[in-house]
């Protein structure tokens, strides 16, 4: 007996992927390094963004930090 179209099984729900993560697997490959320090790097990197970001409040400013 079915209520409502609901099965038993619920629908799968999609997750965004977190910024930080995609940050990890960028500095990952940029550096070749292991996954612990890349999870380092990736925290910086997102910290200064941020903090720079709010001093500057400049997009050109920005874009220097996300060069390699």
């Amino acid at each position: 007996m079915e209520k409502g179209g609901e099965g038993l099984i619920p629908e799968q729900q999609a997750y965004a992927i977190p910024a930080v993560l995609k940050e990890t697997e960028k500095a990952r490959a940029d550096f070749n390094v292991d996954t612990a320090l890349a999870d380092g790097v990736a925290v910086v990197r997102m910290f200064l963004a941020d903090r720079l970001g709010l001093f500057l409040q400049s997009g050109e400013a920005m874009d220097r930090i996300d060069e390699p």
